[in-house]
């Protein structure tokens, strides 16, 4: 513990000395930024900087759910490996692993395969619970583009930068990130409606507030809604950074039927 407290301390001397003036253009160009890569190149470095998180051995982290349902989540990062845990209301749940590559599903009845439908890869890629996700976006700025201001000049986030993902499925999933801190703040999942009608948003997932530990930033607490009176408030403890994290956790039997 405390020598990753020196580390820390160490890393950020060093990025204080050597990187000031690169970090502010940086923190200035997000306000107008011409690409996706500065964005989330000045997330991660919100979050506590790519030495940081690149260096994370192993991260678990709990979320409750309460509101029109009541769950619990249980999230942890391995080798670049994350894992999520669900259990609803205790009657059903679901299990999702990013193995590095490509998002893997099973449910309790059913076995691991993995994720091709378009509707469930973007539950998938709108993963943001913890500070690593920061780093599978960041691999995929290629495929992501500054939307225009105008076109969201009338919404509550119209001061915000705001970055789509729209790849070859079509995702559509929309971030909105803090020009001023770098940090994520809501995220959007639009579908396409059938028949040709105008596109609807399908979930938001908003109100993000963060908390400092272990030189990091983590979600504290968000809120997520299917609709206006659906809304679930989540609260997310338990953080555990370096501890032990067992491998077999991570070893999903896929079900290549």
């Amino acid at each position: 513990m405390y020598s990753r407290r020196i580390l820390l301390v160490l890393v950020g001397l060093t990025w204080c000395w050597a990187g000031l003036t690169s970090t502010s253009a940086l923190a200035q160009s997000t306000h107008d930024p011409d690409d996706a890569a500065e964005v989330l190149d000045y997330f991660i470095e919100a979050l506590g900087g790519e030495m940081t998180l690149s260096g994370i051995e192993t991260l678990t982290q709990k979320v409750t759910y309460t509101g029109w349902t009541e769950a619990t989540s249980e999230f942890s990062y391995k080798d670049g490996k994350s894992l999520d845990l669900t259990d609803i209301s205790g009657t059903k749940g679901y299990d999702n692993l990013y193995d590095g590559e490509k998002w893997i599903a099973r449910t309790p009845h059913s076995p691991a395969k993995v994720v091709t439908d378009k509707e469930s890869l973007q539950t998938k890629e709108a993963s943001f619970d913890l500070p690593t996700d920061a780093l599978r976006l960041r691999e995929q700025a290629e495929l992501m583009e500054v939307v225009p201001k105008d076109e969201y000049a009338d919404t509550e986030y119209s001061e915000m930068v705001c970055l789509r993902l729209k790849d070859d499925e079509g995702m559509n999933i929309l971030r909105y990130f803090d020009p001023d801190t770098g940090l994520l703040q809501c995220i959007e999942r639009w579908v396409d409606q059938e028949g040709g009608e105008p596109r609807h948003m399908q979930i938001r997932y908003f109100d993000f507030k963060y908390e400092e530990a272990e030189g990091i930033m983590f979600l504290k607490t968000s809120r997520r809604t299917t609709g206006d009176d659906s809304f679930l408030d989540c609260v997310y403890s338990d953080i555990q950074v370096d501890q032990p994290v067992d491998d077999s956790l991570f070893d999903f039997e896929v079900d290549d039927d």
